[in-house]
């Protein structure tokens, strides 16, 4: 019971900053999902109050060198930064000080700290970042592959087809996301999976390969619509289930548009 213990000693102060990180995470989250009506704004702000105290509570523990605990604090803060706040420069700078902190004591977690970096440093389109992230990108790959972890190695080139796809190099766009796609194929990871089609159907749409982008996007719809529509049948039309993933609707809006560009008018 934390309301018996003394109030005055650091270690309680920090563990008392992550409990009130974490209560404002989950009121940002809860009020987001109510939708209509409700400000989003009023949303933005707890998530905001939640970056905050993930902070603090990361410089807390700093201070008195519980870097395990101190990396999943800075980590958080990266994470509601880059997900729900889109601070990419906040989000970089957080990520960076997880992976400090995690450092050869959990692998793991500083690569995950330094996925969601590099991943902050696309979002800004920068060329220069741009080729930052993809050698970090690179050595998480082969950091993930020599431990055997599949999934988070298809991440990885993921991630660098979109810097390719930013810079409209389309054919290495390609190369990584049909890699990508391979290897969440091996882990049956078939949302991913589709993430990677629908990548290099984008690439192949900007190289100018209009009827395969069709192919590829329905390929990738194809792959996850079994999940999407099941049971949200209504008359001749189809509705998406409540928390559907974007990537469904994504896909369903760029089928659209190619078959428009197509002149497929039906």
């Amino acid at each position: 019971d934390l309301g018996s213990r003394p109030t005055d000693s650091a270690c309680e102060a920090a563990f008392m900053l992550l409990a009130q990180a974490d209560a404002d995470y989950a009121v940002a989250e809860r009020t987001a999902l109510q939708g209509s009506g409700i400000p989003p704004s009023k949303a933005r702000a707890a998530f905001v109050r939640a970056a905050e105290r993930y902070g603090a509570a990361e410089r807390a523990l700093a201070a008195f060198g519980d870097h395990a605990l101190g990396g999943q604090a800075a980590l958080a803060a990266a994470a509601v930064q880059y997900l729900n706040l889109q601070d990419w420069s906040k989000a970089a700078e957080w990520a960076q000080t997880a992976s400090m902190q995690f450092g050869d004591a959990d692998p793991y977690r500083s690569a995950r700290a330094q996925t969601i970096r590099a991943e902050a440093w696309i979002e800004t389109s920068s060329p220069e970042l741009l080729d930052r992230a993809r050698g970090v990108l690179r050595e998480l790959t082969r950091f993930h592959l020599r431990r055997g972890e599949r999934y988070d190695a298809g991440l990885q080139p993921t991630n660098i087809a979109l810097t390719y796809l930013y810079e409209g190099r389309y054919p290495a766009c390609i190369a990584e996301s049909i890699r990508a796609a391979d290897r969440f194929d091996s882990v049956h990871e078939s949302l991913r999976h589709a993430q990677a089609w629908q990548n290099q159907a984008l690439c192949l749409w900007g190289k100018g390969h209009v009827q395969e982008a069709l192919h590829w996007f329905a390929r990738a719809r194809r792959d996850i619509e079994p999940e999407a529509l099941s049971g949200f049948e209504h008359a001749s039309q189809v509705l998406p289930p409540e928390g559907l993933p974007d990537l469904y609707l994504t896909l369903m809006n760029n089928t659209g548009l190619v078959n428009y560009e197509l002149g497929n008018f039906d």
